[in-house]
């Protein structure tokens, strides 16, 4: 890559320069700011455990002195020969996105990628894709980006891989209120719905990472991740204060059979919606009715602890079946994209 005299890039994780420039961008989104640069603080500690298994390089982008983006490389064999770009930030200038993607793009051919995912900040367990439109406030555990960067993506030659939508209802209109009956006969059936608290975190976790190997087996840039890694980044879950949805389904001889992960809107608390993030149900437990059964136990509970809408949070546009039980033929709150590119 070829710097100008006003062009300079900075690598390492610097986490005052990664504040600096995420409270620039993201200056009429500050929850979005204090989020994304917590996640970065994660990552790049001393304790993640990524890093027995990958290897990663932050580059920081500069004009004159002044920050304007920063991309991370990143390398991790278990992915195969597709490396992966994440904590993708920038100001609305096609030059310097350009710079930051060559940079790394040098980083993964050293390590012998041929194609380049991203935005993905590690793994699909922490927070990937682009969004847009900007239309509607960011909620709470949306990968939520300026909607610029889809464009900067694209006229560098990277292609749509795959895409995401948002929907929203007001719990008072949505059809999941007619899924009682498959709830009663669940748990007549000897089904239990544990929800995650302090005493019982540590096994639920656990059965969620053994449960996701078998459940997301195929699905788009899924890849087993270790179990520490995978109770690293789940903590911030488990440790969330007053009502939430996230909890195990067991059979009547106590074997988990599904998961869900359903939180409140921190970000806007005076909305009182539920962010339904992630669900899944073992194979062989599919077509009987609980996928519904667990979406009326949310439901439920949502509706007993006052909140008034739920978002249905980044479902796959070709996930029929979500589609079905989620309502998303529901006008979108937002799109999200993730983009690839051979790097040869």
């Amino acid at each position: 890559m070829t710097e100008n005299k006003n062009y300079r890039i900075k690598e390492g994780a610097l986490i005052e320069k990664y504040r600096d420039l995420v409270f620039s961008l993201y200056r009429k989104y500050p929850n979005v700011a204090k989020t994304k640069l917590s996640e970065f603080e994660k990552t790049f500690s001393s304790s993640n455990p990524f890093f027995k298994y990958g290897n990663a390089e932050n580059y920081f982008l500069f004009d004159d002195g002044k920050i304007v983006g920063h991309i991370t490389a990143i390398s991790d064999d278990r992915f195969g020969n597709i490396g992966s770009i994440g904590f993708f930030e920038c100001e609305n200038n096609q030059t310097y996105a350009d710079m930051l993607f060559e940079k790394a793009f040098e980083f993964l051919k050293k390590t012998g990628k041929k194609e380049c995912r991203g935005p993905i900040n590690m793994s699909v367990w922490q927070s990937f894709r682009v969004s847009y439109p900007e239309d509607n406030p960011p909620f709470y555990l949306e990968p939520f980006t300026l909607c610029y960067y889809k464009d900067l993506f694209l006229t560098n030659n990277f292609i749509t891989s795959h895409q995401n939508i948002t929907t929203s209802e007001t719990i008072d209109k949505t059809k999941i209120k007619n899924y009682e009956d498959l709830y009663t006969q669940s748990i007549n059936n000897g089904y239990s719905y544990e929800i995650l608290n302090k005493n019982n975190a540590k096994e639920g976790v656990r059965d969620i990472y053994f449960l996701t190997s078998k459940i997301f087996e195929g699905s788009y840039s899924f890849y087993n991740i270790s179990e520490e890694e995978f109770s690293f980044f789940a903590k911030q879950y488990t440790e969330i204060q007053g009502p939430h949805y996230i909890f195990v389904i067991k059979n009547s001889k106590k074997e988990p059979v599904g998961f869900f992960l359903a939180i409140p809107d921190l970000f806007n608390p005076h909305l009182k919606a539920v962010v339904l993030k992630t669900m899944g149900l073992l194979p062989e437990y599919r077509g009987q009715g609980l996928g519904s059964a667990m979406l009326y136990f949310v439901y439920k509970n949502s509706i007993k602890d006052g909140f008034k809408q739920l978002i249905f949070c980044t479902m796959s546009v070709d996930n029929e079946r979500i589609k079905s039980l989620t309502g998303q033929d529901l006008l979108p709150y937002r799109k999200y994209e993730v983009f690839e590119k051979e790097i040869i």
